[in-house]
């Protein structure tokens, strides 16, 4: 049979038996759509934990320590800082790609500003680590950079106020105000989560405007280090600078701010000299692909050195089985569509076998005749899976809108909870197909099995 004349047939026979192949698809719609509704959850869920909370394609390394609890207080036996020779064995582990040393600030700071974004000053403890550039390079805010800044009190160049200054440094005016010399800013890197936790309690407690991330790019505050807020500090000078907000990125710390690594190890020779040379408190590892994490992370373990933090991979173990859960649930559903698609393909033939037996008789062959079949059931399920598609794709926008007005603004949440990938709807479009090519083919071998005249004479 030619192609033309075949898909006319099937086309005057869908025609005709609209509504028997729409009660029939009525299982399959149900489980494709299930089925997409919980992947692209899933999908979702997984995009969020993985890129915004944690990093799958990161690990954190750190000296393995032993904990000893007293009652309220753990107290850590072994080293909790890691030298060159550490980082260099880390790096020569296979699967990573690159190490990136990290410096927590050692030093008690006070961070003060916001006056001109949040209508008064604020003051909070400062914590801080240390970086490489090269580590946050990609995240800095065009027009910026994250260079480690000079060492030196103040740079040779006079001025009175900050646009005396170059764009890079600001008016440093101590002692006679009328006399100032520019210095440049520190440059510092902060976590978007940080915003977000911000926007989505701390605003709200002390009736704050919420922040736009990307208009805080460029912001200044001053730290003042030898200072605190928590208990008096009598040891070491106060030493005062001004910091400015380059950018955001993943590699910053979650709470609290990221330096250029050479300026935190200045600051932290100046009040504990025994952590000024390459000692470092972790070193953070980019894989060369998630999938290596577990075997870089028995390494890691091999070199007596530990991951900070395991939760990532017990993250995306649980996302990953709630999700083959629902997955093997929507397929149960299919599978039993797939039976409800034999009846009615069975009752569609029992109720054609004139038809036939007609066909056969004026020359239409066994293969014919079951790919006329099995073709009525293959447009069939994508026209089923189509709609499963849609309608999972309109409870999905139902569940996001209603989470909109009914769930509270909280951190990392997403505009959508759902995450569609081409994949995903073709998965769904070649499921529905094969499902119903599945359910057609035994009524398909039945119609052609019978000779011509049993099928004319009814029997």
């Amino acid at each position: 049979m030619r192609v033309g004349r075949l898909l006319e047939s099937v086309g005057r026979d869908l025609r005709l038996g609209w509504r028997h192949f729409a009660l029939a698809s009525v299982g399959i719609v149900l489980g494709i759509a299930t089925l997409t509704f919980f992947l692209a959850l899933g999908n979702g869920v997984r995009r969020v934990v993985e890129g915004d909370i944690l990093r799958l394609d990161y690990l954190e390394v750190v000296p393995k320590r032993l904990h000893l609890d007293l009652w309220a207080v753990r107290l850590g036996v072994g080293p909790d800082l890691l030298d060159d020779e550490a980082v260099h064995r880390v790096a020569a582990l296979p699967g990573v790609d690159a190490v990136y040393p990290k410096m927590e600030l050692a030093v008690p700071a006070v961070l003060s500003g916001g006056a001109s974004l949040l209508g008064q000053e604020f003051q909070v403890e400062l914590v801080a680590d240390g970086v490489e550039p090269a580590r946050v390079a990609a995240d800095v805010a065009p027009g910026f950079d994250f260079r480690d800044p000079p060492p030196g009190e103040a740079a040779p160049v006079a001025c009175q106020q900050d646009r005396d200054c170059p764009r890079s440094a600001y008016c440093e005016r101590s002692g006679d105000p009328a006399h100032g010399r520019c210095r440049d800013y520190v440059p510092v890197i902060a976590s978007r989560n940080l915003v977000e936790l911000y926007n989505g309690s701390l605003r709200r407690v002390y009736g704050l405007p919420r922040l736009n991330p990307d208009g805080l790019v460029g912001a200044t505050a001053e730290a003042t280090y030898g200072a605190s807020i928590v208990r008096p500090v009598a040891e070491g000078p106060l030493i005062r600078e001004r910091l400015r907000l380059v950018g955001f990125s993943d590699a910053a710390m979650p709470i609290g701010l990221t330096m250029p690594l050479g300026h935190v190890r200045r600051l932290n020779a100046v009040y504990r000299p025994e952590e000024a040379g390459p000692r470092y408190s972790s070193v953070i590892v980019r894989l060369a692909s998630k999938r290596v994490a577990a075997r870089v992370a028995e390494g890691i373990q091999g070199l007596g050195l530990e991951v900070a933090d395991r939760a990532a991979e017990r993250v995306a173990f649980v996302i990953a089985a709630i999700t083959a859960v629902l997955a093997l649930l929507s397929g149960a559903i299919v599978a039993v569509a797939v039976v409800h698609v034999m009846h009615a393909f069975f009752t569609l033939v029992l109720a054609r076998q004139r038809e036939i037996g007609l066909m056969r008789a004026v020359g239409g062959s066994r293969n014919d005749l079951r790919l006329m079949v099995l073709v009525e059931a293959a447009a069939m399920g994508l026209v089923a899976a189509a709609a499963g598609v849609a309608l999972a794709g309109a409870a999905a926008w139902l569940c996001d809108r209603a989470a909109g007005h009914l769930v509270p603004d909280f951190p990392y949440r997403p505009e959508s909870f759902f995450a569609w990938e081409p994949w995903l709807l073709a998965l769904a479009l070649a499921l529905g197909v094969v499902a119903c090519v599945l359910g057609a083919a035994a009524p398909a071998a039945r119609a052609v099995k019978r000779d011509a005249a049993e099928l004319l004479s009814g029997r």
